[in-house]
């Protein structure tokens, strides 16, 4: 049984597709579709982060109605989660973080910070279901860098740090520049995830220096003391170096084994697939084409030496660990 901690079902859904329907009939960009709840439904899936993700128009010095823009349309994909929720097809993680037979559990994670209008408000957020929020997409935003931009942590980023700590929001740090992730790291001293990152060092090649879109290995090396979780990606551009070779799944296995052999801990291991992260699964590793296919990465991973407990914690226990303890806080 697996948890990806990095869905776009909402964007998707906003998008034009039907995600009711199977990944055949399901229509919307990106096709051939690889997610729908359709087809997590028919697989060995028990629960997954959403986000609320809309594409960045705005920025450090950001008007008002900028941001009022940003935030309806973020609305627009809460509503469509809550939509979820109230008809039973997905079962918010606020309210049950037991895994019962299908049922898919449901936590939310804002992708795009810009939706929140001061810090203090994340807590409305969290009321609505959001246990993970990040600070940047890949522009920059009013509280960080992302990894198309300079800037760094900013001082309404680190309030806004502050309050996702004393109201158990994990802070995940996919997307930040070296500069923000830096930053981070070393004034904040809670648990980090990476939802939906990889291993730069596994990217580089002679004559390629991978972007600082992926983790380089002091940040997986803290993250893992920190007992954060590091979930990691499914995209042909995340497992191999541009235009090498087409990805397989023993290159997802090979950023598995590196993060093990860095961090020395399994717990720190997860999946954030990004399936549906504007691409289409013609762009994943061979031969995954959708969540049913994830039996081929559990053979790769038992194929590799990997023990039946070890197994588990990157299906999803490690996702559960963590996001559960997060909500113990909460409800402290």
């Amino acid at each position: 049984m697996w948890f990806d901690a990095h869905l776009d079902l909402a964007y998707l859904a906003e998008s034009g597709r039907d995600v009711s329907k199977p990944l055949s009939e399901c229509g919307g960009p990106n096709q051939p579709a690889a997610v729908s709840i359709h087809s997590l439904q028919r697989s060995d899936v028990i629960g997954f982060l959403g986000t609320i993700f809309v594409l960045p128009e705005v920025g450090v010095d950001s008007s008002l109605s900028q941001i009022e823009k940003v935030r309806r349309k973020s609305l627009k994909q809460l509503r469509f989660y809550q939509e979820q929720f109230a008809n039973g097809t997905l079962i918010p993680m606020t309210d049950q973080m037991t895994v019962v037979d299908d049922q898919l559990l449901c936590g939310l994670s804002i992708e795009n910070p810009e939706c929140i209008q001061t810090p203090e408000e994340l807590v409305w957020w969290r009321d609505q279901g959001v246990v993970t929020v990040s600070l940047a997409w890949n522009n920059p935003t009013r509280f960080a860098g992302g990894v198309k931009s300079k800037r760094g942590l900013t001082s309404l980023g680190w309030e806004l740090i502050n309050v996702a700590h004393d109201n158990a929001v994990l802070i995940d740090v996919s997307h930040l520049n070296d500069k923000s992730l830096d930053a981070v790291l070393n004034r904040y001293d809670g648990v980090v995830i990476a939802s939906h990152s990889n291993c730069r060092e596994l990217l580089k090649t002679p004559i390629h220096s991978p972007p600082q879109r992926h983790l380089p290995d002091w940040a997986i090396k803290e993250i893992a003391r920190r007992g954060g979780v590091i979930g990691l990606n499914f995209y042909q551009g995340a497992l191999v170096a541009p235009n090498s070779r087409r990805a397989q799944v023993d290159d997802f296995v090979r950023h598995a084994n590196y993060i093990r052999d860095l961090a020395g801990r399994i717990e720190v291991i997860g999946i954030g697939s990004d399936m549906d992260g504007g691409i289409s699964a013609n762009e994943l590793c061979d031969p995954i084409r959708c969540h049913a296919d994830l039996e081929f990465v559990e053979s790769a991973l038992v194929g590799n030496g990997w023990s039946s407990s070890d197994l588990a914690g990157i299906q999803g226990e490690n996702w559960l660990r963590v996001l559960r303890t997060q909500q113990m806080r909460k409800e402290y």
